[in-house]
């Protein structure tokens, strides 16, 4: 079953799934983000002083974001 949106809320989603993923770099990194949405470099799970439950948590959410967005067409 496909649900076919307007245009206008889909691209409200993206900006509110990209708003989202740059609140999760945020709390995951100190430094500031840069100008793109996702980190050049996926967070290691094996990184000293950073437990590997949150940067696991990260990809989840980034896989989720790049499933709701593309539609789980990769």
């Amino acid at each position: 079953m496909t649900v076919i949106l307007p245009k206008d809320g889909i691209k409200k989603s993206i900006f509110q799934g990209q708003k989202v993923l740059i609140g999760l770099g945020k709390a995951t990194k100190s430094e500031p983000s840069s100008s793109s949405t996702q980190p050049t470099e996926p967070q290691k799970p094996g990184t000293p002083g950073e437990p590997a439950q949150k940067s696991q948590h990260l990809a989840v959410a980034r896989q989720a974001f790049v499933r709701a967005v593309f539609g789980g067409r990769r």
